[in-house]
């Protein structure tokens, strides 16, 4: 057996906003990474890319085709335009399971920053018959972006599963 390995190639991403970098390779790869404000790490096989980095509706994509060597490391600062004005909305997501939900294994800190990476401004848990508090797993360079709330879905034998969330 003759194995061989190849370093790591990396694209470093700086923004001014939360977003989620989406990369697929020719051979058929894909990574789908939430990132938070300033500069992040995505480590990647070498090769040939195309990466998109989205937020959720309200912004316009930006997209790039990359090919990396094996140790390259790519800089790239996607530009996202807000081409919808929602002035006067909040974008909200009232039903969100986590790692304490017994159908999710979604990390706390990754479900929050997947949220502001997708626009959410305030995210409600919902978890199944658990009260999780989101806020001491909001990233520094998130406050202000996405508010956060604590809610249950509790389950029942006779009427299913009832979402119930702070007034």
């Amino acid at each position: 057996l003759q194995l061989s390995a190849n370093k790591a190639a990396a694209l470093t991403v700086t923004t001014d906003m939360p977003m989620r970098i989406e990369m697929t390779s020719t051979t058929g790869g894909q990574i789908i990474q939430p990132i938070s404000v300033g500069t992040s790490s995505i480590p990647v096989t070498p090769g040939e890319w195309t990466v998109t980095a989205m937020r959720g509706f309200e912004y316009e994509i930006d997209t790039m085709e990359i090919t990396l060597e094996p140790g390259q490391s790519e800089n790239w600062s996607p530009k996202l335009t807000r081409v919808v004005d929602t002035s006067g909305w909040i974008a909200s997501d009232f039903h969100l399971h986590s790692e304490w939900s017994t159908d999710s294994n979604v990390p706390l800190r990754d479900r929050i920053l997947a949220c502001a990476a997708e626009g959410v401004e305030y995210a409600v848990s919902t978890d199944h018959d658990v009260i999780t508090d989101y806020r001491p797993f909001v990233l520094e360079s998130l406050k202000g972006l996405i508010v956060v709330a604590s809610g249950v879905e509790t389950s029942t034998a006779q009427w299913g599963h009832i979402n119930n969330w702070p007034h």
